[in-house]
């Protein structure tokens, strides 16, 4: 959501109405805000770390 509010306007707005408590955050789940969302895909966000090996693989 974060990495989509940098293009879009509307969902900037949104989530900062959330965040300030302005709006309930059900707000984000509305369709439209979801599918604002999803068009940008799951690219846009950040990599999550890779897991460290477990303790007995090598």
């Amino acid at each position: 959501m974060q990495a989509a509010t940098r293009a879009d306007p509307v969902l900037a707005r949104a989530l900062v109405r959330v965040v300030n408590l302005v709006e309930p955050p059900s707000t984000l789940l509305a369709p439209g805000m979801l599918a604002r969302t999803l068009r940008f895909g799951p690219g846009l966000g950040p990599t999550p770390p890779a897991l460290p090996p477990t303790m007995g693989n090598s």
